[in-house]
């Protein structure tokens, strides 16, 4: 059981501090997550993590269509472009679909959501340049959201 003397949890009852020792252990665990995800993105940024420009926002096409979706970011040249990670999720309001991994510039298929299974291509020849470019083919409406 944790006492808090002088903390936010004023101990009436066993039952209260009960009650007080597990939001405080739940404030604890989200404030160590936060600095956990701090921690990461600084150490990302230090690392030279690139910054994706989208080149279109918004793409229309119709099922069964294939269309590109291309990204641009900067190159480094002190960096190999065989170090790149490319992680592309497909976000919708019901859940959170892999479309596309690239892991240290090699394709990694098994984690790839069977929504998109053989859909998704990409071309290796344009990372020098700083673009990313996917070819998404045959086209489904639950291809719809966020990418």
């Amino acid at each position: 059981v944790l006492h808090f003397v002088d903390g936010p949890c004023a101990l009436v009852s066993q039952q209260a501090s009960h009650s007080c020792a597990l939001t405080f252990l739940f404030e604890a665990r989200e404030k160590m997550i936060l600095i956990l995800l701090l921690i990461t993105m600084i150490s990302c940024v230090c690392a030279g993590t690139s910054f994706l420009k989208v080149k279109q926002t918004k793409y229309q096409a119709e099922e069964d269509d294939n269309i590109t979706l291309e990204w641009t970011f900067t190159t480094r040249s002190d960096k190999s472009p065989n170090l790149l990670m490319i992680l592309c999720k497909l976000i919708t309001d019901l859940r959170v679909s892999f479309m596309y991994r690239l892991h240290h510039s090699v394709e990694v298929p098994e984690s790839q959501d069977e929504q998109f299974s053989g859909r998704v291509q990409w071309d290796r020849d344009v990372l020098r340049e700083g673009r990313l470019r996917l070819h998404v083919s045959r086209l489904r409406t639950e291809d719809s959201g966020r990418l």
